[in-house]
């Protein structure tokens, strides 16, 4: 009795041509489905968990408030660094508010929040003909080139 020839050794070639023949249009169509769904799955998955993409496509915009009458406001337009203000509101009007600040490019310390807020209060009392003029330096002349108080104007 002869026995039957052995099958030929199975490859990963052989397995994966084996599995392209028993493949239906069904579980063909399926499978593109699916890798067609991944794709923007994955591309949102990477830009939800990844920062450097976040920040790219992201802005921020933080307020803090503080101990004093000033607001410190730390914000950043997609990819560019941070802006920091002190703030202070010195008009309002029915819904609308008015407010007076100082930007930096650097996080202020609490020297710097105590200094600028004193001195934006100093400028509001001044608006408001209050008080002396902070020692600041002011705009000597408008952009038409008048100078001094604007008075009437």
């Amino acid at each position: 009795m002869s026995q039957p020839p052995s099958p030929p050794p199975t490859t990963n070639v052989t397995a994966g041509l084996g599995f392209l023949e028993r493949l239906t249009v069904r579980n063909a169509l399926a499978i593109i489905i699916l890798i067609v769904a991944l794709v923007p799955a994955f591309v949102v998955y990477k830009l939800v968990t990844d920062e450097d993409l976040l920040d790219r496509f992201l802005s921020t915009y933080k307020v803090s408030p503080t101990v004093t009458a000033c607001r410190i406001v730390k914000a950043r337009e997609r990819g560019e660094p941070y802006t920091w203000a002190i703030t202070t509101s010195f008009a309002a009007e029915g819904q609308v508010r008015w407010s007076l600040g100082v930007v930096m490019n650097r996080e202020p310390s609490p020297e710097d929040l105590t200094t600028y807020c004193t001195l934006l209060q100093t400028t509001i009392d001044f608006m408001h003909g209050m008080g002396e003029p902070p020692g600041v330096i002011w705009q000597l002349e408008d952009v038409q080139g008048r100078e001094g108080q604007k008075g009437d104007r």
